[in-house]
C-alpha cells in the first residue's frame, strides 16, 4: 500500500543513485515507521534551512506559489503546487520603492518573486497591495525615508493577517554598498510561528551577501549566504528543542541548478542536485532500515521516493503538515 509521505515545505534538488545496496540498518531493506520519521525530519530541516537560504530564483518560487494563490496546508496543493515559503528569497529581492514603482510586483528587475507576465498572467501589480510569490502571502507595504514595512495577509481581503517584516535602510539607499537589518514575525500561513532577523549587505545589483538567526516552533536556524552574477552559496545549522541538529551547505549557478549537502545527528546525510527548474533527485543515506533510499522529483516538487528494497512511494517536498515536526501521513 502507498504511502504518501507529507516532509514540510520544502525548496528543490536531489543527486540520483540506484536504488539497490543495504545500508548501514542491517539485513532488513524495508523501510520501518521509525527510518519514515526520521526521513520525514530530516527533510523539514533541509526544507526550513534552504527556506531562509535565499538561493531559490524568481521562475522556482513562480512554479511553486505563482498566482491564484495556493490554498492553506491541510487542504491541498494550489494548481503550482504550493506553498511553500521562501523568506530568505523574499528578504534577498527586496528594494525600495522607487517612483513610479512603488510595489514589487511581477516584475523580478523590481525584486518581484515571479517571471515576466505570460500570455494568461495578469499584468504587473505597482500597487502597495499585491501577491508575492516568494512567500505564498498577499503584502501590503508602507514606507518612508529609512523604514520599509510589508504587512502579510492569508487572503486578499486582507481578513486573515500573517506577519510583517520591517526593514531598516539608510536614507540614501541608491547607493552601493547597501546595509539593511529586518526583522520579522509570522502569526498565519505556512511560515507561523516563526520570528527572526536578517542583516543584508548589496554590493550591486546582482551581488550581496546576508546573514539570519531565527526561531520557528521554538528550533532555532541560522546560516549566511552570498551570490553574484555567476552564482551563489548558502550555510546553514538548525538546532531542534530536543538536542537534534542539521549542518546544511550548497553552492548554485545563477540559474538556479546546483547541490546541496547535508548531514544531521540522526546520523543521516544527504546529497542533492537541483535543476534549473527546480526539479531533482538525490540519495539519502542513515542507519535505519530502508536505506538507502533515492529520490526524484519535478519542478512542481512531486515525485517518488524508492527504498533500498526497491519498495517506491509517493514524495511531495512542497506540503507543510502541522509544526513541521516530521510527521509521516498514511494515504
Amino acid at each position: 500500500m502507498k504511502r504518501l509521505l507529507w516532509l514540510g515545505f520544502c525548496l528543490t534538488v536531489l543527486v540520483g543513485c540506484g536504488g539497490g545496496g543495504a545500508g548501514t540498518g542491517g539485513s532488513d531493506r524495508s523501510p520501518t515507521s521509525q527510518t519514515r520519521d526520521n526521513v520525514a525530519k530530516t527533510q523539514t530541516f533541509i526544507a526550513r534551512g534552504m527556506s531562509h537560504g535565499g538561493m531559490q530564483t524568481p521562475n522556482q518560487a513562480d512554479n511553486i506559489n505563482g498566482l491564484p494563490p495556493a490554498p492553506m496546508p491541510g487542504v491541498g496543493p494550489g494548481p503550482n503546487g504550493g506553498p511553500a515559503p521562501m523568506i530568505g528569497g523574499f528578504i534577498r529581492h527586496m528594494k525600495p520603492p522607487m517612483a513610479g514603482m512603488r510595489g514589487r510586483g511581477d516584475d523580478p528587475s523590481n525584486g518581484g518573486g515571479g517571471t515576466d507576465p505570460g500570455p494568461g498572467d495578469p499584468p504587473p501589480d505597482w500597487s502597495d497591495f499585491y501577491y508575492d510569490e516568494w512567500l505564498g502571502l498577499w503584502v501590503q507595504i508602507t514606507f518612508d525615508s529609512t523604514s520599509y514595512r510589508n504587512d502579510f495577509y492569508v487572503d486578499e481581503q486582507k481578513t486573515q493577517p500573517a506577519g510583517f517584516i520591517v526593514s531598516t535602510w539608510p536614507e540614501r539607499w541608491d547607493q552601493y554598498p547597501l546595509s539593511y537589518a529586518s526583522e520579522y514575525e509570522f502569526t498565519a500561513g505556512t511560515l507561523a510561528g516563526s520570528r527572526g532577523t536578517y542583516v543584508s549587505t548589496m554590493t550591486s545589483d546582482f551581488a550581496g551577501t546576508m546573514s539570519y538567526d531565527s526561531l520557528w516552533d521554538g528550533n532555532r536556524y541560522r546560516g549566511e549566504s552570498s551570490w553574484s552574477a555567476e552564482g551563489s552559496s548558502w550555510t546553514n545549522r538548525s538546532d531542534d528543542r530536543d538536542g537534534s541538529w542539521s549542518s546544511d551547505r550548497g553552492t548554485f549557478s545563477a540559474n538556479g541548478a546546483g547541490t546541496t549537502v547535508s548531514e544531521n545527528s540522526l546520523g543521516y546525510m544527504t546529497r542533492y542536485t537541483w535543476n534549473a527548474d527546480g526539479s531533482g533527485d538525490g540519495r539519502l543515506e542513515g542507519p535505519d532500515p530502508g536505506l538507502p533510499a533515492v529520490i526524484r522529483w519535478n519542478e512542481f516538487g512531486q515525485g517518488t521516493i524508492t527504498w533500498a528494497n526497491g519498495t517506491v512511494e509517493e514524495f511531495n517536498w512542497w506540503f507543510f503538515v502541522g509544526n513541521g515536526d516530521g510527521t509521516v501521513k498514511p494515504e
